[in-house]
């Protein structure tokens, strides 16, 4: 197992399959804590073998990462009581050194309290809230988990499809051995709140289907943003089998 962190990511996913259609499925070994001589998958559950990886959308993501997370708080426990869902995405440079973090904390939060509740449904509506010295998208679902969801949109990264495949290629040979006997699963991992889903997918589609068809049944991607609501999604008829 790669660190504490991934074995939690990969229980709450596990946990996650239980709760969607396979019940009691449970985690029943870690191969690459058992196999030490050749590189191995990270789980067995059931009926499932799974690798797990991680990519950052863009490179040197540190140094605004604090802006962010100072901004955006904790919204479970700043909204409790939210009756809907409510993303709400910027672009990831959009804070710059020198705003003032206490009056955007609170002009998104008064907004989020006192107009959000009005707004119909909405899907990537782009608004202007007073006192926040940057555009916002929001999307608004009233029939999905409650919660507010903070996410930032990127500028394509050119190393980014390069970095991704090189990354994937590795992966393959550890789940190609499993294919046979089970379903295999690739989790893919992003927490750095940029991620477009579909950046990752085209890099897929575009650059090697051949190789994951031969190692892959499902690929589900994992948003680990906020780690107290990690969102697992399958991503598997987003890629096209060419």
């Amino acid at each position: 197992m790669n660190n504490q962190k991934t074995n939690m990511v990969l229980k709450k996913f596990v946990k996650y399959l239980s709760e969607n259609g396979y019940p009691n499925l449970r985690v029943d070994g870690y191969p690459d804590e058992i196999n030490r001589i050749t590189p191995d998958i990270d789980v067995i559950a059931g009926p499932f073998a799974i690798e797990h990886t991680s990519i950052d959308t863009i490179s040197r993501l540190r140094e605004l990462t604090k802006w962010f997370e100072d901004i955006v708080g904790d919204p479970k426990e700043d909204f409790p009581n939210i009756q809907f869902r409510l993303n709400i995405s910027f672009r990831y440079n959009a804070i710059k050194k020198g705003h003032d973090s206490a009056m955007i904390i609170n002009a998104l939060k008064n907004w989020i309290a006192k107009e959000a509740p009005l707004l119909n449904d909405t899907r990537q509506k782009e608004i202007k809230i007073p006192h926040v010295p940057f555009a916002l998208k929001i999307t608004k679902q009233s029939d999905r988990p409650p919660g507010v969801i903070y996410s930032r949109g990127v500028e394509n990264d050119e190393t980014f499809p390069i970095r991704f495949e090189n990354l994937i290629r590795r992966k393959l040979p550890k789940l190609s051995k499993y294919k046979d006997e089970f379903i295999t699963i690739l989790l893919i991992e992003n927490n750095d709140g940029l991620m477009d889903k579909s950046i990752m997918i085209n890099s897929i589609n575009k650059n090697f289907i051949k190789d994951i068809l031969n190692s892959v049944d499902q690929f589900w991607y994992a948003d680990t943003t906020f780690f107290y609501d990690v969102e697992f999604e399958n991503i598997t008829s987003d890629i096209r089998f060419a």
